[in-house]
């Protein structure tokens, strides 16, 4: 049996290596870049650390971290491209439970690997490739889990699939991108010309809900011409008062969140803090669940006309009802308090003949997002639920 000392002595028996004909100023400028580029990844700027990326990897390309995290600026590239496939499998091939994100002599990936892997099969349509880096994620993550991440990942498998399916995009494609969806920003015009301070706690290309932020209160988000959202807290005059608030984001488990000037023009930052979403898809942004929560079996939807085979459907199965929203109308079959009842209703069906349904939740008569429902049911006590 390997010793996890042993296992560490290799890993830096390989980082000397690497730099045991380099001067210490190289070993430094090795870690300056390092946690540059780290910098930028949490701050959402991957078209900036992807270059510093590179420039690590030309110095060692046998380190899988580098490889991982290359791989992941790839995923968020506007066109996808199968670098990002080659750079994740590489740093997939050594994953260790012990990753140390923070250690810049790491040379393992972590679990997140297989995550970022499952994004970057789908974006290039290997649909089967997905699937499986989707099924090693959740053996490492936990398959107990159903949590945004394991979720995420079965969407972008999903969605890999629906795209072979069909050329026709779906209707109930929850994995629209955010350039698709219909964004309502308003913009904001400081009054004053000195610093605001706020605590940046998050950064994403892809839309991340105000529920993700759940221990914390008074997030905004902000849009840039980019697509890029940024997430804070704060419009703060003094610094002092922005540190005193940022230990209490670090207390809150957010370890990754910093302090920005939100009226800062330099280094091109004009236009990331001054358009802040209201709604999304005519949904206020800050909106939150409240009362009833239930799970249902959508079999389909039409907006004008409907389908043949969903008339058949009205003519067969007991218990459809019409959901109607902002024109399209969605066939739903039971009502339930939670997501295993529904899942189980959705294999009887298959078992009927009835097949590319798949379950979905509701607040009342509001369509929302099914991580969203159940972290809200595993955190609230419902009536009627149980």
């Amino acid at each position: 049996m390997i010793k996890k000392r042993d296992i560490l002595f290799v890993c830096l028996l390989g980082f000397v290596a690497v730099f045991s004909n380099s001067s210490g100023a190289d070993i430094n400028d090795y870690r300056n870049q390092f946690y540059l580029a780290k910098s930028y990844l949490a701050r959402g700027e991957t078209e900036k650390a992807l270059p510093l990326y590179r420039e690590l990897y030309a110095v060692d390309s046998t380190n899988s971290n580098i490889s991982y995290l290359l791989g992941v600026c790839y995923t968020e590239e506007k066109v996808p491209s199968k670098k990002s496939i080659y750079h994740l499998e590489k740093g997939a091939s050594n994953v260790s439970v012990d990753y140390d994100p923070g250690l810049h002599t790491e040379q393992s990936a972590p679990i997140f690997a297989w995550y970022y892997l499952t994004i970057a099969y789908s974006q290039n349509g290997y649909c089967a490739e997905a699937i499986q880096a989707a099924k090693n994620f959740r053996h490492l993550y936990g398959e107990y889990k159903n949590d945004f991440y394991t979720i995420d990942a079965m969407r972008w498998v999903k969605r890999c699939n629906s795209a072979l399916l069909s050329t026709a995009p779906s209707l109930e494609d929850e994995t629209v991108p955010l350039s698709e969806r219909k964004v309502v920003t308003k913009t904001i015009e400081y009054s004053t010309k000195t610093p605001l301070y706020a605590v940046q706690v998050g950064a994403f290309s892809r839309f991340s809900p105000m529920w993700k932020f759940d221990k914390l209160s008074n997030v905004d988000a902000f849009m840039d011409r980019d697509g890029m959202i940024r997430y804070i807290i704060g419009h703060l005059t003094y610094v002092s008062q922005a540190n005193i608030l940022l230990k209490a984001v670090w207390a809150a488990g957010y370890a990754d969140a910093f302090i920005v000037d939100i009226n800062s023009t330099r280094g091109g930052r004009e236009d990331q803090y001054t358009e802040a979403i209201v709604s999304v898809d005519d949904v206020s942004f800050k909106a939150k669940i409240s009362g009833k929560v239930d799970y249902r079996v959508q079999v389909g939807a039409f907006r004008e006309t409907i389908p043949e085979a969903l008339v058949q459907l009205y003519l067969s199965l007991e218990g459809i009802k019409e959901n109607v929203s902002n024109g399209l109308t969605s066939l739903t079959v039971g009502s339930y308090g939670d997501y295993e009842a529904a899942a189980y209703q959705r294999r009887m069906l298959e078992n009927m003949g009835i097949y590319g349904a798949f379950v979905v939740a509701y607040n009342y008569s509001r369509k929302i997002p099914l991580d969203e429902a159940n972290h809200y049911v595993r955190g609230s006590e419902i009536p009627g639920l149980d």
